[in-house]
């Protein structure tokens, strides 16, 4: 790691840390984690969304959960995704340029770095 001071420090970003405050106000009458069962809900915002748009908010809601510790990992399966999402066979994550797939993360997801770009990408 640079010392501090280096310029270099100003590229440096996560795949983790975000602004979760940001992430909670995007998603309001979105998605919801549900408690109980650490599960992600829809709420009656997401229906007004394309599917490209609930693909990001799922995705945005599971890096939510996964901060929270109701998942085990930052991304999901696109099965996942179609199980959440009516009518979303022939839509695919990975079209979405802040989306990135690694199996080692769960699949599809929106790291740190790329979350305001998904962000004005939902409120546009």
């Amino acid at each position: 790691m640079p010392p501090d001071g280096c310029p270099l420090n100003e590229l440096v970003r996560s795949r983790y840390v975000y602004d979760e405050q940001q992430v909670a106000e995007a998603l309001d009458q979105t998605v919801y984690l549900v408690r109980e069962d650490e599960s992600i809900a829809t709420g009656p915002q997401f229906e007004s969304y394309n599917k490209d748009q609930q693909i990001t908010a799922l995705l945005l809601g599971q890096m939510a959960a996964y901060t929270h510790s109701y998942a085990e990992t930052p991304g999901v399966e696109k099965k996942w995704l179609d199980e959440h999402i009516d009518g979303a066979v022939g839509t695919h994550p990975s079209t979405l340029s802040f989306v990135v797939s690694d199996s080692q993360e769960g699949g599809f997801y929106i790291p740190g770095f790329n979350i305001e770009e998904a962000i004005a990408f939902l409120e546009a």
